[in-house]
């Protein structure tokens, strides 16, 4: 209950001594989220498909487009995810400077 309310003022005093670094950390916690939800939307749809084929999986066009298809957005999203959590890192770092500022 304390850690969570000294980030809370962690956030405060960043938002206020460096805006652009805790809009920088909100919009990294948003896309984060999205590419992970992607990744599991792909990960149902494929499921999906996959339960629903009929025949033949390799004969069901659409079944194999998904698959190529998501193949691509996953790395594309994971590569986003990897540089997101390098960055994060960074962000962390920067915000920990001011974390005495929080303790108060």
């Amino acid at each position: 209950k304390e850690d969570g309310m000294e980030d809370q003022v962690l956030g405060l005093v960043v938002k206020k001594e460096r805006p652009d670094l805790e809009e920088q950390n909100q919009k990294l916690i948003v896309n984060v989220a999205q590419g992970k939800k992607t990744l599991t939307d792909l990960e149902n749809q494929i499921l999906y498909l996959l339960s629903s084929a009929k025949g033949s999986l390799l004969d069901d066009a659409s079944l194999v487009d998904t698959l190529q298809n998501s193949k691509v957005t996953a790395e594309e999203v994971g590569e986003q995810l990897r540089v997101s959590e390098t960055t994060k890192v960074e962000i962390d770092k920067a915000r920990e400077s001011y974390r005495p500022c929080a303790i108060r």
